[in-house]
């Protein structure tokens, strides 16, 4: 089995109103933690996301 893992931040247009804080990432800005999965045919096996920016990569 072979796959590839990558993260990747969606950048907010506007902090959110709850817990906004946790959003604001190392880059400055607010976001939310991407993580996919593909495999060789570079199709998506798996996608989680929804975890703040400020999130480490290992968490999500």
């Amino acid at each position: 089995c072979v796959a590839f893992l990558d993260g990747t931040d969606i950048v907010l247009e506007y902090s959110p109103s709850y817990h906004g804080e946790t959003y604001f990432n190392q880059k400055k800005r607010y976001s939310l933690n991407l993580q996919e999965i593909c495999n060789t045919k570079r199709q998506f096996t798996y996608i989680t996301g929804g975890y703040p920016g400020s999130v480490d990569d290992a968490t999500v």
